[in-house]
């Protein structure tokens, strides 16, 4: 026998636990797929544009060596960077060409 406290005897409509926490999750994922899109849009999450970009397929001027076991550093567009070689040795003074920019890092080639 079940007790229905006197204030909710109209009301009670018996229903399992498991079927609330079904009905949650179908309802969490459907508000998840279906909000998750606008969400995005609004907060912009995404790749951010920089002037870093800018930078890739322009000539540097390598002020510090760089070989293959140890980076060196450029100067390109008046701003000094650490240098990766994509390919070879540079020596200092050697142009070479920004390929493109890894985390703090400018991969370049001769």
């Amino acid at each position: 026998m079940v007790f229905v406290p006197e204030a909710t005897k109209g009301f009670s409509v018996p229903v399992r636990f498991n079927l609330h926490i079904i009905i949650f999750l179908l309802i969490a994922a459907a508000l998840l797929i279906f909000t998750r899109p606008l969400v995005i849009k609004k907060l912009k999450i995404g790749k951010t544009k920089t002037n870093v970009d800018d930078l890739i397929n322009r000539t540097a001027l390598v002020t510090k060596s760089i070989s293959k076991f140890s980076p060196g550093e450029i100067k390109v567009n008046g701003q000094i960077w650490t240098a990766i070689s994509e390919n070879n040795d540079l020596e200092q003074g050697t142009e070479c060409t920004v390929v493109e920019i890894v985390g703090v890092k400018a991969i370049v080639k001769k």
